[in-house]
């Protein structure tokens, strides 16, 4: 696949946006429901979904194909280091465990998620690389921050009582 042309990048940034929209409020949302329930597994596995794309963002993908953090910030050192080694780590149980039936999930019985610490480390990576865009993008930089980032952050602001949740 050859490499976006500058004219798809704002697309890409509102891509990424939108799967970090999509993943805080999720997570937001399934924390102030009961914690049993169709509603509250709805918003955990979407939650989920969104951070199994975040992550492979941030973490790496092996697919050609896939908006990757480089084709915005190719300066970027990946940061905070634990926290790409915990995404990167958290791709594949998010993989075998969401939107598609594995042995792994049956074998391994139901799977907790602290989804407070995947929260925590997705916008501890999101504002290192928003700083890197900044620098790098401005303007798509500006438009990741305020558009999405501080969103979140907002959103999350005070922090979610309840985020550990339960997966089939």
């Amino acid at each position: 696949m050859p490499k976006p042309t500058l004219a798809e990048l704002p697309d890409g940034i509102a891509t990424i946006g939108y799967e970090l929209d999509m993943f805080v409020c999720s997570a937001a949302m399934a924390s102030q429901l009961p914690p049993i329930g169709f509603e509250t597994n709805a918003f955990i596995e979407s939650a989920l979904i969104h951070a199994r794309g975040l992550a492979f963002f941030f973490a790496g993908s092996k697919d050609s194909d896939d908006i990757h953090w480089s084709n915005f910030t190719p300066k970027w050192t990946r940061s905070p280091s634990g926290s790409i080694t915990f995404l990167g780590v958290v791709r594949r149980p998010l993989n075998k465990y969401l939107a598609h039936p594995t042995w792994t999930r049956i074998r391994d019985g139901k799977r907790t998620w602290d989804l407070a610490e995947l929260v925590d480390h997705v916008l501890e990576v999101a504002r290192s690389w928003a700083d890197a865009l900044d620098s790098e993008q401005p303007a798509l930089g500006r438009v990741f921050r305020t558009g999405h980032l501080e969103k979140a952050e907002r959103l999350l602001s005070p922090a979610p009582s309840r985020l550990v949740a339960r997966t089939n």
